[in-house]
């Protein structure tokens, strides 16, 4: 870690992700042996709980990562100075990488460009059976906009986390190589010479997305869902007729989404909904990265902690 903290020692860096497995490990390794980072801003969502109150982005930090094991060796290197040192070196920003200019208001955005020269984006949706809309939102669009970023930034380079499935189809020895951007994994192997462009197939995505859900609603569709909810409850209640209805509509939407999501990956040569938009994800960094220096990382099952942050970790 010498050359790596020599280079830390004074950089300001924005992760995102961090409430999840591999950034909260990130975070703290970067604060155990790199102690003179500057400052590390973490992009993260406020959560609505169970009870109606919500978590802002700080709760959010103190509560998932703060307070997590990964953090225990530096809990005892700091002693009852942990709390001072986070605070000093760790910033939460609450932030939302499915909206334009990652949910910021103009000056917090450009006030962050002006001092970041990191930007490590860990944030991804993870399911492989994900809604193909949520996916893409989050795993395509929201490392472009991670990427647009990093390019108002002053002096800033890009770390993409990314994964190695992202190869799909695709059999024997493959190369640590770019992506293609606007080119299948169907096209790469030679199972199909039909064109795919990366603009048409998010606004193709988005498009039938929305169709889903308009047709969620339906009269046909609500009609269906009555009726299914009268099987269960002859004589109901208004309210739980309604809820039940909702319940329904929102199960049968879902499932209308993964599978669109199912087929669309397996039809241009990857997997899922996961595999497909990661892939795309990347393509659109390497089409749009101009002479951003950028870095993209494949890891591929990512399991327990062989000693870093302690043997065995695992959340």
């Amino acid at each position: 870690m010498s050359e790596i903290g020599t280079y830390l020692r004074g950089t300001t860096l924005l992760i995102t992700g961090a409430t999840g497995f591999l950034a909260k490990a990130v975070v703290e390794k970067i604060l155990r042996c790199a102690p003179d980072v500057g400052r590390i801003y973490l992009i993260v969502r406020s959560r609505r709980k169970k009870d109606g109150t919500t978590l802002s982005a700080n709760d959010r930090v103190v509560d998932e990562i703060f307070q997590s094991a990964a953090f225990a060796r530096l809990r005892e290197i700091y002693g009852d100075r942990f709390s001072t040192f986070m605070a000093e070196k760790v910033h939460a920003i609450e932030g939302d990488l499915t909206l334009d200019y990652l949910g910021l208001e103009p000056d917090v955005y450009q006030r962050l460009a002006n001092e970041v020269n990191v930007v490590l984006t860990c944030a991804a949706s993870v399911t492989f059976d994900e809604e193909i809309d949520a996916a893409l939102r989050l795993n395509a669009l929201g490392a472009r906009r991670m990427l647009e970023f990093a390019r108002t930034c002053n002096d800033a380079i890009l770390v993409h986390i990314s994964t190695a499935y992202v190869n799909g189809q695709s059999k024997g020895r493959i190369p640590e190589a770019p992506p293609r951007p606007d080119w299948s994994m169907a096209q790469e192997i030679g199972l199909s010479d039909t064109p795919f462009d990366l603009e048409t197939e998010t606004l193709d995505i988005l498009t039938t997305a929305d169709e889903l859900h308009d047709e969620s609603w339906s009269k046909a569709r609500q009609a269906q869902f009555r009726s299914m909810a009268l099987q269960q409850n002859a004589r109901p209640k208004p309210n739980w007729l309604d809820a039940q209805m909702e319940t329904f509509r929102k199960r049968w939407l879902k499932e209308q989404l993964i599978e669109e999501g199912m087929r669309r990956g397996q039809r241009w040569g990857w997997h899922d909904s996961y595999t497909l938009t990661k892939a795309m994800g990347e393509q659109l960094i390497v089409k749009h990265r101009g002479d951003l220096p950028t870095v993209i990382i494949r890891p591929s099952i990512v399991e327990s902690g062989l000693v870093d942050p302690e043997p065995g970790w695992i959340e």
